[in-house]
C-alpha cells in the first residue's frame, strides 16, 4: 500500500520553506524597489528634459528669466524668488497633485507621487555656478532633485533621491564620468550624491551593494 506524506513530515516540509522564504522574500523585495526607482527616475528625468526643450524654445535660455541680483548667486535667495522663478517655468509641462510643494513654492508634487525639488544658481542674468561634468566645466543656473517616491522613505540620496544639473541648455544627471559628483555614488559614503546618472544609463542601483563598479567595465555586482 502506497503511503502518504504524515503530518509531522507535512509540517516541516512548510516550515523549511517558510524559512526559505523569509531568507529570500526581503532581496527579492528590496530588489523589485529598485527596478521600480530605476523606471521612475528615467521617466521623470525623459519628462524634465522634454519639459526643458519646449522652455528654451519658449523662453530662451535661463539668463533670460529676469532673474533678481542676488548675492551669492542664488544661495542666499532667501525669498525664493529665483528658485520660484525656475519651479514656474517647469510647473505647466507636468501634472501636479498640489501647486504649493511647500510654503516656500520651490517644489511640486506630481499625480505619480513624484517629488520635484527645485534651487537656483542664478544672479540677474548669469548662471553663477560651475561645475566639472563629464570632464568640461559647464555653467550651472540650478540643480533640480527628484523623489521618486515622494513622501515615502527613506528620503536620502542614492536611494529615492537623485540629482540634475540644469545647464543653459541641457539637464544633465549627476556622476557621469569626469563629474565632479562621480566618485560620490559609493555605499561608503553617508551621502551618496552623483548616482542619477548611474541609475539612468546603467539601470540599477547595485552601487549600493558593491563598491567595485565603474563605467568602463563592471556595471553589476556579481
Amino acid at each position: 500500500m502506497k503511503k502518504g506524506f504524515t503530518l509531522a513530515e507535512v509540517l516541516i516540509t512548510l516550515g523549511i520553506i517558510g524559512v526559505v522564504a523569509a531568507l529570500v522574500m526581503p532581496s527579492l523585495i528590496a530588489k523589485h524597489k529598485e527596478k521600480e526607482t530605476v523606471s521612475r527616475l528615467k521617466k521623470n528625468f525623459s519628462s524634465l528634459a522634454n519639459a526643458y526643450t519646449l522652455i528654451l524654445n519658449e523662453d530662451g535660455s535661463p539668463e533670460n528669466w529676469g532673474f533678481p541680483d542676488i548675492p551669492g548667486g542664488g544661495y542666499q535667495d532667501t525669498g525664493y524668488a529665483a528658485t520660484s522663478i525656475i519651479r514656474n517655468k517647469f510647473a505647466p509641462y507636468f501634472n501636479i497633485s498640489k501647486n504649493n510643494g511647500d510654503v516656500a513654492n520651490t517644489s511640486m508634487f506630481l499625480n505619480d507621487g513624484t517629488r520635484i525639488y527645485f534651487e537656483s544658481r542664478t544672479s540677474g542674468t548669469s548662471c553663477t555656478q560651475t561645475r566639472l561634468i563629464a570632464g568640461t566645466n559647464v555653467s550651472v543656473c540650478g540643480v533640480i532633485s527628484v523623489d521618486t517616491n515622494g513622501l515615502g522613505g527613506p528620503n536620502k540620496h542614492g536611494y529615492d533621491i537623485f540629482q540634475f544639473w540644469l545647464t543653459p541648455n541641457s539637464i544633465i544627471p549627476t556622476g557621469l564620468p569626469g563629474d565632479t559628483e562621480f566618485n560620490l555614488c559609493k555605499r561608503s559614503n553617508a551621502d551618496l550624491f552623483g548616482c542619477a546618472a548611474w541609475v539612468i544609463y546603467n539601470e540599477n542601483m547595485d552601487y549600493l551593494h558593491c563598491d567595485d563598479l565603474n563605467w568602463n567595465g563592471k556595471t553589476k555586482c556579481d
